[in-house]
């Protein structure tokens, strides 16, 4: 019995907290968040920092002292680039957001200067 009781309780908490994220993912799907025009921006940015980034590490792999700094700088670089690829990717990847969107109904607009 008292078993029993316990097993409804958490049951329960288990349904109020499903309930609570499904009123959650509602209230997001019914207003999705625009997508600010100052956003195209962010790639100059992006493009200004990796250039220092790349600067940085050049010097930093110049001047070790150790394989394993050289190893360091060498990843920094790396994680550099990749970040690079990813900002380069961004109209792939607010069409593939577009797209999905409007598969689920809900119509988004990507502002002109964007893409």
């Amino acid at each position: 019995m008292l078993f029993e009781e316990g097993l409804n309780m958490r049951w329960n908490k288990v349904k109020g907290v499903v309930g609570v994220l499904f009123l959650i993912a509602e209230t997001v799907v019914a207003s999705p968040p625009p997508i600010p025009s100052w956003v195209g921006g962010l790639v100059s940015v992006a493009a200004a920092l990796a250039w220092l980034m790349m600067v940085l590490l050049g010097i930093k792999w110049i001047v070790a002292d150790s394989a394993n700094e050289r190893a360091e700088a060498k990843k920094g670089m790396i994680y550099v680039v990749l970040g690079l690829l990813v900002v380069a990717s961004k109209c792939t990847i607010l069409n593939l957001y577009k797209d999905t969107a409007s598969k689920a109904g809900i119509t988004i607009t990507i502002p002109s200067g964007l893409c």
